[in-house]
């Protein structure tokens, strides 16, 4: 009978080690996703995604002189996309841009260099590249909210979309 106890309590033991260990590897936090998260909480007072059938992503900001990612879109393909943009913002500067992983090429639009803005409606055409493609904005001196939407990728096209980078495990 003993070592039936001994036996079943080992197996509780082991089990609850089990447990714990496997509930402490689902708390790691790589790095980069640290890193990311940290500067994007010094730049943006507000940054989401919005969920629909067009990429969509909003946020308020006061940009800085560094390129601080908003949006990650994984192209499974080279696409043509229309950027449907529409901000405000307070005296200063502040320019979007995009930039691809794989590539050196980058396009960056600035935004109205009046001193205050209100809401400004834009469009425009851009080539996605077949890998991860990065939006960011910079700045200087201004406040800006935004919404930027990608519109002309189909959910087959796209392999991964969201306000932080594509956590490889």
């Amino acid at each position: 009978m003993k070592i039936l106890h001994t036996v079943v309590l080992c197996g509780v033991l082991f089990l609850s080690l089990s447990g714990c260990q496997a509930q402490v590897q689902s708390d790691v936090t790589l790095p980069m996703d640290t890193e990311v998260q940290q500067v994007q909480q010094e730049v943006f007072s507000d940054l989401r995604k919005v969920e629909g059938e067009i990429l969509s992503v909003r946020f308020t900001a006061t940009p800085n002189a560094e390129q601080t990612p908003f949006f990650y879109i994984d192209a499974a393909e080279d696409t043509e996309v229309t950027l449907r943009y529409c901000f405000t913002k307070t005296e200063g500067n502040a320019q979007i841009g995009c930039y691809t992983s794989k590539d050196d090429q980058t396009w960056t639009v600035p935004l109205d260099m009046a001193e205050t803005t209100q809401e400004v409606d834009n469009e425009l055409t851009l080539q996605l590249k077949k890998g991860m493609n990065i939006f960011y904005i910079t700045g200087e001196g201004c406040t800006c909210s935004l919404r930027c939407e990608i519109d002309g990728l189909d959910a087959e096209s796209v392999l991964y979309a969201d306000t932080v980078p594509e956590i490889m495990e």
